[in-house]
């Protein structure tokens, strides 16, 4: 069942990220690419397995799982400001950096340590925590996150959320009192899949999109870095739990899953027009002659000349659609294991937000059961899939019969051959090669032009979670290699094809394509990363607000500074006089009529003058701070000419 945790913070909190900024903060708070504060779930997992084992839960490993051996039923996502999603897109829309929105909602403080009763020497340090009220209404800050849980776990894990107390760092020093409360939720994910099937035995494809709503760890030959795509095997592995919560592990599940009946394959980035890349092939190379104000310019190494002086570098990596280059954004996230064998890790994910795309091929029969297991449900891939990492959301799914694209191919015509995934080729006996001509053999290429074929390999590993044990390392061609050939005569060839080994799992997808439209790679998708939330305008009106704060102080330390001598040519009673007048006058003309009263008409005209400058903001409270900036600065001028006069 789908529930709602919900936080309500009872003094201030650091949820510290693990970063910090030299000589300003040390210890930062875990915020977003807009700069709103989150709480990670981790974090709450951790806190809430605390309170359980404090209060003597009756069912951790049901709800909480037991570390390599079985997963929990509960599932949390990040916890984030009330009403996220219509900040997110005024941020979006405010032109405002991550660390102005930030400011909104924190504030720094200092501590030391304490040694013989004085500070201790080089103990200073700056903490940045969030507030405990909200800067909007003044109210306290409030944070939500989605739980997932079997019905049979809600009560007892209400009775945990309600014992949490504490969350982040410095929780035993008065920084992060919360009250957390579980609540039902009838909100469910929806995803419409258009399109429908009529024929079961004919052959369907499921085009989708997702946006990872969360960060994405998809480890691969590093288990601290993640890989820049989802793999079809992790696509797959989701698609078989999910067809397992409703059915049996009956024949279809034998034949979808086991004997590669259903191909799944890898989920690529979405350029933001919505164009689903590719690989970038590495017969594409970036021309280092140009100059980086007329922007990168791609050459295409099949048709290139052999007698250009161009300094010609071939892409390596990322992905590469409609003619120009896309990678995916990652970031370091910083992690803090407890217990016996406690220790701090970073590791690489894949930053929220982006678009992946990818197609499910397969009989009717089967694309049915797909398509019901992917209908309105979060799609769950890669580490931690219970807390913090893992989770997209549906965008677009489209079911259509197959469409067999073919290209014709004149003879002695020029075409490549180009790797769209890793490939895992077979010899005659059984084991994995990466042999040149024992490819180009299973791909049916009899003249391959050595010179301008570009072959990339790699080692494909990988983890059985439902065995717990890791696959054997396989030595194979990787995504990306091109082979260029010259075709013997008029033909026609797949514009998509698959080669190989475990191809259901992604392997093996060849593009054919003529070598002069190398640089069109990419197909246009219904998706968009972007996201459009209804706004109430809150976040836009206190940005306004700030700014306007923000010039005040720049005019009232302008003017300070403009008329320093005037400032100077005040006593230092007289201007704490003056500063005492301002906060207690009730409004702006309150404090003339004080002024006013002033019997020394020097002084008296000096005090007016200035306090004259504040009246445009006589109409709101602007004109106390404005005021109380000048005469502050003017004391400041007053005491820097004492010192002057002493020495």
């Amino acid at each position: 069942m789908n529930c709602e945790l919900r936080i309500t913070l009872k003094s201030d909190m650091c949820s510290a990220s693990g970063d910090g900024f030299s000589l300003s903060i040390d210890t930062d708070v875990s915020y977003d690419s807009h700069g709103l504060p989150v709480i990670p779930s981790r974090r709450l997992k951790g806190c809430m397995l605390e309170s359980a084992k404090y209060i003597g839960a009756q069912n951790i490993g049901g709800i909480f799982g037991v570390s390599g051996t079985s997963r929990g039923s509960l599932r949390i996502g990040n916890a984030v400001p009330e009403g996220y999603a219509s900040l997110c897109t005024e941020a979006e829309n405010s032109g405002k950096n991550a660390q102005q929105i930030l400011a909104l909602f924190t504030s720094v403080k200092a501590s030391t340590a304490i040694e013989d009763d004085t500070a201790k020497n080089e103990s200073l340090r700056f903490m940045r925590a969030v507030n405990h009220y909200s800067p909007f209404d003044g109210s306290e800050m409030v944070f939500t996150a989605p739980i997932e849980i079997e019905d049979k776990y809600f009560d007892e894990l209400s009775r945990i959320c309600r014992a949490v107390r504490n969350i982040g760092y410095k929780r035993t020093r008065g920084f992060g009192a919360v009250r957390c409360e579980l609540l039902r939720s009838g909100q469910s994910s929806v995803s419409t899949i258009s399109g429908k099937i009529t024929d079961d035995e004919a052959t369907y494809e499921l085009r989708y999109s997702v946006r990872n709503e969360s960060a994405l760890m998809l480890p691969g030959s590093n288990s601290s870095e993640t890989d820049d795509y989802i793999s079809g095997t992790s696509i797959m592995g989701f698609f078989a739990n999910q067809y397992l919560k409703n059915h049996s592990d009956d024949s279809d599940f034998e034949e979808m899953f086991l004997r590669h009946g259903v191909i799944f394959s890898n989920l690529y980035i979405t350029s933001p027009e919505g164009t689903a890349a590719l690989p970038a092939p590495a017969a594409i190379a970036k021309d280092k002659t140009q100059s980086a104000e007329h922007g990168t310019v791609y050459e295409n190494l099949l048709t290139v000349g052999e007698n250009h002086v161009r300094i010609l570098k071939p892409l390596k990596s990322g992905y590469f659609a409609a003619g120009s280059e896309i990678k995916v954004q990652t970031e370091t996230v910083y992690h803090h294991s407890t217990g016996d064998d406690s220790t701090l890790y970073t590791q690489t994910c894949i930053c929220p937000g982006q678009v992946f795309s990818g197609t499910v091929t397969g009989k009717g029969k089967y694309l049915r059961n797909i398509a019901e297991a992917l209908s309105g449900c979060v799609v769950t891939v890669g580490r931690s899939k219970t807390a913090q990492y893992a989770e997209c959301s549906v965008l677009y799914a489209e079911l259509r019969p197959l469409e067999l694209k073919q290209i014709s191919v004149s003879g002695g015509e020029r075409t490549a051959a180009v790797f769209c995934s890793d490939a895992l080729f077979t010899d005659d006996c059984g084991s994995y090669t990466t042999d040149f001509a024992e490819v180009c053999g299973q791909l049916g290429i009899k003249n391959a032009d050595t010179d301008k074929s570009f072959m990339k390999y790699k080692t494909v590993m990988g983890y059985m979670s439902a065995g717990n044990y890791k696959k054997p390392h396989i030595r194979a061609i990787a995504a990306g290699s091109t082979i260029c050939f010259t075709a013997e005569s008029v033909c026609t060839l797949p514009e998509y094809a698959y080669f190989g080994a475990k191809n259901g799992e992604g392997f093996g997808m060849v593009c054919f394509v003529k070598a002069d439209e190398l640089m069109k790679l990419g197909e246009s998708v219904s998706a968009s990363g972007k996201v459009n939330a209804a706004t109430d305008g809150r976040l836009t009106e206190l940005l306004k607000k700030n700014d306007t704060t923000e010039e005040m102080r720049s005019s009232a330390i302008d003017y300070a500074l403009s008329n320093r001598s005037a400032l100077v040519g005040l006593s230092s009673s007289f201007v704490g006089r003056v500063l005492l007048m301002i906060r207690q006058a009730g409004a702006f003309n309150d404090l003339i009529k004080r002024i006013d009263s002033v019997k020394t008409e020097a002084k008296k005209k000096k005090a007016h003058d200035i306090a004259m400058t504040a009246e445009k903001y006589k109409y709101n409270e602007d004109w106390r701070e404005y005021l109380e900036t000048v005469f502050l600065l003017g004391k400041y001028f007053l005491r820097t000419a004492d010192r002057k006069e002493e020495e």
